[in-house]
């Protein structure tokens, strides 16, 4: 399936921290290793899609492109083919490696498709898996979370007593944390998630967008939910959250 073909979640700008979160977002690039097929005019040829964001995809192929060409890129599996359409993409650069005579090519690609395509797309599916919203990717809302359990503790500016929780889900751009005791005064905080022998902790600054009572899981006990937005991240924690993503994600296979 698609998503067991996504490897990881990056940034290659080295001004990530200093954009806004909406460039942020168009900055994030996807680890993958999806075969496809791709088609200029009469022309088809197999490649590789090494990377993908918002704004287009990364392929290797045999066949050299020239920039400027129109291709349409589909699915080789011709199941996935026929439950996810194809999209329509602009060459905006080629490069070549390899010996003469066996040379491959690894060209970058812009989509120009209508956000209607797009919408059912391959491409779509593929970055819901890592956090964007299945319903609104290319549309105004930014993103869906990935369900798991990871435990988590609060650093806030006004003390330097901790709170402890649990991440109830996860996304590029934010995260539920639940706790059993209130954050008191505090509307910028720090998060802190580790999965001990599993990946390194991860703290990032978070602004707390909302807060909510649960009683759902005991009657007895109040859980707090709180809706964090995370702010400024760098290249190594946007990759080793794309990690956590990622874990979670085969958590649900």
């Amino acid at each position: 399936m698609l998503r067991n073909k996504i490897q990881g979640l990056e940034a290659t700008d080295p001004d990530f921290p200093q954009l806004s979160l909406a460039e942020r977002r168009k900055k994030l690039r996807i680890r993958t290793y999806i075969r496809l097929e791709i088609r200029v005019s009469d022309t088809s040829a197999s490649a590789i899609v090494t990377d993908l964001s918002l704004d287009g995809l990364r392929i290797r192929c045999n066949y050299k492109l020239e920039e400027g060409d129109l291709v349409e890129v589909v699915l080789s599996d011709q199941k996935e083919r026929d439950k996810y359409g194809a999209v329509c993409c602009r060459a905006v650069w080629v490069t070549s490696f390899g010996s003469p005579g066996r040379e491959s090519f690894e060209a970058g690609l812009s989509f120009q498709d209508s956000r209607e395509n797009m919408q059912r797309s391959w491409v779509k599916y593929v970055l819901e898996q890592v956090g964007f919203d299945e319903r609104k990717t290319f549309q105004k809302r930014k993103y869906l979370r990935t369900s798991g359990r990871v435990p988590a503790r609060v650093f806030t500016a006004n003390s330097e007593d901790t709170v402890s929780g649990e991440i109830l889900n996860l996304g590029v751009g934010g995260a539920l944390l639940a706790t059993k005791t209130p954050i008191l005064n505090a509307t910028q905080i720090h998060c802190e998630i580790c999965l001990w022998r599993i990946l390194p902790a991860l703290r990032l600054p978070c602004r707390i967008m909302a807060v909510r009572e649960d009683n759902s899981e005991d009657p007895e006990v109040t859980q707090y939910l709180y809706s964090l937005l995370f702010l400024g991240m760098d290249t190594e924690q946007v990759k080793l959250l794309g990690n956590y993503v990622i874990f979670l994600i085969n958590q649900t296979d």
